[in-house]
């Protein structure tokens, strides 16, 4: 739940700012992907998030009415971890580093068992 007045995530049904508020439902990913030992964070927006997630408002709702906040996030850990994905957006740098605003996000299809083979092969294993 995000804040009426300035959308900063409530805590405890608080705005940190704004005080006790009802707040407004939203979704979005937050991420760290690892480009071969250089990592981001990368925050998705709501429809990029929904898009990833192969999911429709009403069905991550559901979701997460049927398995709590903590099931839904490891859900979504075992959609997304370790995949290959391609992020679309601007990024932004300042003292805590890069991150991407990301308007679009694809989760690339895998065979992990290929994967697997290849990542063998590159490294010389047998």
């Amino acid at each position: 739940m995000r804040c009426t007045v300035c959308r900063r995530v409530l805590r405890d049904g608080a705005c940190f700012d704004h005080g006790a508020n009802e707040g407004n439902e939203d979704v979005r990913l937050r991420l760290v992907v690892d480009d071969d030992g250089a990592t981001t964070a990368v925050l998705v927006n709501k429809e990029a998030s929904l898009a990833a997630l192969s999911m429709a408002d009403d069905e991550m709702r559901a979701s997460v009415e049927e398995h709590g906040d903590l099931g839904f996030v490891q859900q979504v850990r075992e959609h997304l971890l370790g995949r290959a994905v391609s992020v679309r957006g601007r990024t932004i740098v300042d003292e805590q580093g890069a991150m991407i605003l990301a308007e679009g996000l694809n989760v690339e299809s895998r065979d992990a068992q290929m994967r697997a083979t290849e990542l063998r092969a590159q490294w010389g294993w047998s």
